[in-house]
C-alpha cells in the first residue's frame, strides 16, 4: 500500500515533491476529487514552510492538533485544536523553535545561522561538536548569537559522576545498565547524561522509576548491606523534600523549569529552592505550574472572615480564599509598614523603588499587600494575578521612576506579574478596596466551611460533622470530625 504520512512530508519538501511524483503512476487524473483534496493539502503546507514550529509537528499527541500544526504558519493558528496542557512535548519544542528564532535572527552569515539553527532543531541536547561550530562560525561575524546559544545551552561537566554509580544497578534492563556505566564515565554534562540513558533503553526520566529516584534524590553513600543503608536515609531522602508537589513538575512549560522542580521537590531543597523560585515561580508562562503547587501547599477554600486589618476581605463566604488566617492579616500590616519605611518593593531579582504609598494611593497599597497574603483566587482558574489594568495604574502613578533603573517601564513590568490576555482570568483590586456587599446573614443561615483552615492535628483528616447543628444541639459541639491517616511505616 502507498502510505503518506503528512507529517513526514510536512517536514520534508524534497520528500514531499518525489513522493508526490510516484503518486501520479497509481492515482489517474481522472480522479479530480484525490488531487483537488490533495493540491488543496499541498498547498496548505507550502504556506507555512518557513515556519521554524513545523519542526515539532511530529511532537503532538491528537491528529487534530497534528494536521493544524502542519498546515500553520504561527503558534497562534494552534490555538483552537492544540491544549497545552494535553501537547506538553509539543509545546515545549514550540518555546524552544521561538527562543531559536529570536537567538539566530542575530546571525549575520549563512553559516552561522545554520549552526545555530542546528541547536534548537535538535530534539536532544547540543552536543561538544555544535556547540564548537557555533563557536567557530558565529564568534567573529555574530557575536550576540554567541551569547545567546550560551545562555541557552548553560553547559558544564558534572564531577565526581563516579558516586552515581550505585544508580545503574537500577536499570531496568542490561542495555540501559550498560548505557549508564559508560555515560557516568564519560566527561559529560548532566542533559548529556540523561539524553544517553534514554537513547539506551532508560526510557524518559520519570520520578516513580528506580533509576530516575536514585538520580534525583542525590548519590548517597553505599552502606555496608541494602538493610543499613535504608535505615541511614532520613525520610526525606527516600520520599523528597516534598514529593507531593513532583506530579505539579510536569506541568511546566520550559524543560529547565521542570528539571529545576523535580530537584527542589526531590531532596534538593537547599540547592536549587532560590533559582526555581527566580527562573520559573516568578514567570507569568509557568502560572499552571505555580498553581498547581499553591493547590497543594494552600488550596483554595470557601469564605473568609475574621480579618482586623484586610477587613476588606470579610463577610465572603462564596469566595475562594488560600490563606484567610490571622497571620495571613498581620503579614500584609507588615509588608506596607516595611514597604513605606524602606521605599522599596522587593521582587525577585528586582528592586521596585515607590513613593511615599502613605500619601500615593495609600488604600491601594494595602489591599495589594492583603491580596499577596490572603491570596484570592479566581473561581475559574484559581490563579491570583493582578489584572492589568490595576498594576499599570498604579505603577504608573506610585513608582518613583527617577530612581527606577533605565529600561523599565510600567508595561514592562506589569507583564511580568498580570497576564497580556485582557480576557484571562486575574484578581481585580476594585472589588476588595470596599467592605462586601453581601448581605448580612443570621449565623443558622451562614454559609460554613468547618474544615477550613485545618483544625485538625497533623496526619489525620477532617471531615464535616453532619449531625452537628447549632439550632439542634443545645451543648456545644464540634461542626467537623478528625480522623487518622494513614502514614507511611518506619522512619
Amino acid at each position: 500500500m502507498f502510505q503518506l504520512p503528512l507529517v513526514t512530508l510536512a517536514l520534508n519538501s524534497t520528500l514531499r515533491e518525489q513522493r508526490i511524483s510516484e503518486l501520479k503512476n497509481y492515482c489517474p487524473a481522472q480522479l479530480m476529487s484525490f488531487w483537488k483534496c490533495l493540491n488543496e493539502t499541498v498547498q496548505e503546507i507550502n504556506k507555512g514552510e518557513s515556519w521554524s514550529g513545523r519542526a515539532c509537528c511530529h511532537m503532538t499527541l491528537s491528529e487534530r492538533c497534528q494536521y493544524s500544526c502542519i498546515t500553520a504558519t504561527a503558534k497562534v493558528d494552534l490555538q483552537h485544536t492544540c491544549r497545552q496542557s494535553d501537547e506538553l512535548d509539543f509545546f515545549t519544542c514550540l518555546e524552544k523553535q521561538q527562543t531559536g528564532d529570536e537567538c539566530c535572527g542575530n546571525a549575520r552569515t549563512v553559516e552561522c545561522h545554520r549552526v545555530c539553527r542546528a541547536i534548537f532543531q535538535s530534539e536532544l541536547t547540543p552536543s561538544k561538536e555544535m556547540r564548537t561550530g557555533v563557536v567557530n562560525a558565529c564568534s567573529s561575524s555574530s557575536p550576540k548569537v554567541m551569547h545567546c546559544v550560551k545562555n541557552f545551552t548553560k553547559v558544564a561537566p558534572v564531577v565526581n559522576n563516579h558516586k552515581h554509580l550505585h544508580c545503574c544497578d537500577k536499570a531496568p534492563n542490561l542495555e540501559c545498565k550498560e548505557s549508564c556505566h559508560k555515560s557516568l564515565r564519560a566527561k559529560l554534562t548532566d542533559q548529556e547524561i540523561i539524553d544517553n540513558l534514554q537513547e539506551g533503553g532508560c526510557g524518559p526520566p520519570l520520578p516513580h522509576e528506580k533509576l530516575w529516584q536514585c538520580f534525583l534524590q542525590g548519590a548517597s553513600e553505599v552502606s555496608s548491606s541494602p538493610v543499613d543503608r535504608e535505615v541511614s536515609l532520613s525520610r526525606i531522602d527516600r520520599m523528597g523534600m516534598d514529593s507531593a508537589k513532583l506530579h505539579c513538575c510536569y506541568k511546566a512549560v520550559s524543560p529547565a523549569c521542570r528539571r529545576l522542580c523535580l530537584k527542589t521537590f526531590s531532596n534538593e531543597w537547599t540547592k536549587s529552592w532560590e533559582d526555581f523560585d527566580k527562573d520559573c515561580l516568578s514567570q507569568l508562562s509557568e502560572t499552571v505550574l505555580e498553581n498547581c503547587l499553591n493547590e497543594v501547599e494552600e488550596p483554595c477554600e470557601l469564605g473568609c472572615d475574621g480579618l482586623g486589618y484586610c477587613s476588606n476581605f470579610n463577610n465572603r463566604p462564596t469566595e475562594l480564599f488560600r490563606s484567610c488566617t490571622s497571620q495571613a492579616d498581620d503579614a500584609a500590616r507588615y509588608d506596607v509598614a516595611l514597604w513605606a519605611q524602606q521605599g522599596t518593593l522587593s521582587l525577585p531579582g528586582l528592586q521596585l523603588p515607590v513613593r511615599n504609598i502613605s500619601r500615593c494611593s495609600p488604600e491601594t497599597w494595602k489591599t495589594i499587600a492583603c491580596i499577596l497574603q490572603i491570596k484570592p483566587c479566581h473561581k475559574r482558574s484559581h490563579s491570583n494575578s493582578i489584572c492589568r489594568d490595576d498594576c499599570y495604574e498604579l505603577l504608573s502613578e506610585c513608582l518613583d521612576w527617577y530612581r527606577m533603573p533605565p529600561g523599565h517601564s510600567a508595561a514592562s513590568l506589569c507583564s511580568r506579574f498580570s497576564p497580556d490576555d485582557p480576557n484571562a482570568p486575574c484578581i481585580s483590586l476594585k472589588s476588595f478596596m470596599e467592605p462586601s456587599d453581601s448581605p448580612y446573614q443570621a449565623p443558622a443561615d451562614q454559609v460554613t466551611s468547618p474544615c477550613r483552615g485545618d483544625p485538625c492535628p497533623v496526619s489525620h483528616i477532617c471531615s464535616v460533622n453532619r449531625n452537628c447543628h447549632p439550632r439542634h444541639h443545645r451543648t456545644t459541639c464540634q461542626p467537623y470530625q478528625c480522623t487518622q491517616g494513614k502514614t507511611p511505616s518506619g522512619d
